[in-house]
């Protein structure tokens, strides 16, 4: 019998949004978001540091969400509505609570990411559900072990690149799940080509920091703007803020603040991305992207952008940049194949694939674990 994909658990032993707020957090709820659109009976599990609560409380109102908290049974939670049914469960006991609720009687599909769920994948299989891990980046595809590809009956990547890695890796079934990107409520009045900035975000050295610095230092005619998003060192800020032509910004949780001041953004990444999602949300403002072609950033960037080869020069970064910015006809294209290359990455669209797609799979994933 085809498994049903009519119902699906989700599991991460992290925050989930609005508390976090990283890629593969904001994937998980556009998807999540998009299956419940559907009708699909949807419910999230993550997890808190309970001395943080009320903070994070704050951080969900300010989401304009209805925070509660539960602490009945001897667990303590926090619920809401992401509009499905969130609990973010105390990290102590996320293991224990996470179990609990894989021994209720139904027949639900589990999806598991991120941190956390090494330790659930042999209780899902005793439960006797279908089983998809995500994974996110290429990190992770070393945490998986043979004892636990046995209780895995299909693994999820946001791109044919991570999906190629893993399937070396373990030789078990993959799927390509793109990462969701939102339209935007409202688009942004003004002209890409008319913004002011050149913009790189998260300014530490696996994302191109040191290519970056360089082309600050040999670009002094151009503005650029750099929005920090996690573990930038001090000394980094101090070499930023020596630039005349840098503008440095914190963090943003309301990306559009940064997107209506972008004429173009730069991804240097030194690393493999598994995706580069930040690519495809500067490609719905209409913001042509240049980046490494490299890993996944090559399907995140389409033909929406230019790509570099040779990624540790600075050198080339200077060309492809200047030949963007100061070719007008070459920039209008980039800009108008930019807005419709996230097309494909459209919440509703990843969805209908990802049920579409995932039921086979599941019976592929249980024939091939039992063996011939």
């Amino acid at each position: 019998m085809v498994p049903s994909v009519d119902a699906c658990l989700f599991f991460s032993k992290k925050g989930l949004y609005p508390v976090g707020q990283g890629g593969g957090e904001i994937s998980a709820h556009l998807l999540l978001d998009a299956l419940a659109r559907q009708g699909v009976a949807v419910e999230a599990h993550g997890a808190l540091n309970w001395s943080h609560k009320d903070e994070l409380l704050g951080a969900i109102k300010a989401a304009g969400l209805k925070p509660a908290v539960d602490e009945t049974k001897g667990r303590r939670a926090v619920t809401y509505q992401a509009p499905y049914p969130v609990r973010l469960h105390d990290l102590a006991d996320f293991g224990a609570s996470c179990q609990e609720r894989l021994s209720e009687p139904d027949r639900a599909v589990v999806l598991l990411q991120a941190e956390g769920w090494p330790e659930l994948v042999s209780p899902v299989k005793r439960s006797g559900r279908g089983c998809v891990v995500f994974i996110h980046n290429a990190a992770e595809i070393e945490a998986i072990v043979p004892d636990q590809e046995a209780s895995i009956d299909v693994l999820a990547a946001p791109s044919a690149y991570l999906a190629e890695l893993l399937r070396e890796k373990t030789g078990r079934p993959v799927m390509i799940v793109p990462a969701p990107i939102a339209r935007p409520i409202m688009n942004i009045e003004t002209e890409p080509a008319t913004r002011p900035f050149i913009t790189f975000i998260n300014p530490i050295e696996i994302k191109g920091r040191d290519v970056f610095f360089a082309l600050a230092r040999d670009m002094l005619d151009e503005k650029f703007l750099v929005v920090e998003n996690w573990g930038v060192h001090p000394l980094t800020r101090r070499v930023l803020a020596a630039y005349p032509n840098v503008t440095s910004w914190p963090r943003q949780t309301d990306m559009t603040l940064v997107w209506e001041q972008t004429r173009l953004l730069i991804v240097p990444s030194q690393v493999p991305e598994a995706f580069g999602r930040v690519a495809a949300e500067a490609q719905v403002e209409g913001i042509p992207v240049v980046a490494n072609r490299l890993g996944g950033l090559i399907e995140a960037v389409g033909d929406g952008g230019l790509l570099v080869d040779d990624f540790s020069d600075p050198g080339a970064w200077v060309r492809a940049i200047s030949r963007v910015i100061n070719d007008r006809d070459l920039y209008q294209e980039l800009s108008a194949k930019a807005r419709c290359h996230p097309d494909r990455f459209e919440p509703a669209s990843v969805a209908d694939c990802f049920r579409r797609e995932l039921a086979p799979l599941l019976v592929l994933g249980e024939k091939s674990r039992k063996g011939p």
